[in-house]
């Protein structure tokens, strides 16, 4: 885990002495979320550790209480796995695919929002152009069927919410679409430099 700090002040502050850490809590505990839990079990507080160090910080201000702040800010890290954050990582699919199937050479990933797959064909043609790979697979999939994803999306006004009916739903081109329509699939394709084709006698 880690943290960053930025402090935003006026002009007026920028002058004077400038702002200072007058108060600062820290705790350290372990990463899954269940022991905690299990930790806080009997306590008034759910996750104290939490708490505590928010304590820690208005005790070395010398600060009473939540009241005399104009902004609060607190996290704890829990819930996530460490095998999740290498599977959100762009690359890993890529990674995977050439593990199993033993490709290797030439290999980019490209993240482009809903235009991603295409940016990679295009990417790929130019790659072959270059002379950069003679056979490059390229395509694009969206596998957002994940509570974390969901979570994400949920919070765009765009993705359609409520579909009187769902069947319906997915009407991209329609002027009455009721918004995106989160789904999973994929397309891939197989570019290779046209002399080479040939010389392998492909039709």
């Amino acid at each position: 885990d880690g943290a960053a700090g930025v402090v935003l002040v006026s002009d007026r502050v920028g002058r004077s002495d400038g702002a200072r850490i007058i108060g600062w809590g820290h705790r350290t505990v372990g990463l899954p979320l269940a022991p905690k839990l299990a930790r806080s079990a009997d306590d008034t507080h759910v996750l104290p550790h939490v708490r505590d160090t928010f304590a820690d910080a208005l005790g070395r201000a010398g600060l009473g209480s939540v009241d005399d702040l104009d902004a609060v800010e607190v996290h704890d890290c829990f819930a996530m796995s460490a095998y999740m954050a290498i599977a959100w990582i762009p690359s890993a699919p890529v990674g995977q695919l050439s593990i199993k199937y033993k490709i290797h050479g030439y290999a980019k990933t490209i993240v482009n929002d809903a235009a991603g797959g295409t940016d990679a064909i295009g990417a790929a043609y130019r790659a072959l152009r270059r002379g950069d790979a003679d056979v490059i697979i390229a395509g694009g999939f969206e596998a957002a069927i994940a509570e974390a994803a969901i979570a994400g999306l949920a919070a765009f006004e765009e993705i359609c919410h409520d579909a009187p009916d769902p069947a319906a739903a997915f009407r991209p081109f329609n002027a009455e679409r009721p918004g995106i329509v989160v789904g999973e699939g994929g397309g891939i394709v197989i570019l290779e430099e046209m002399e080479r084709a040939q010389a392998r006698g492909a039709k």
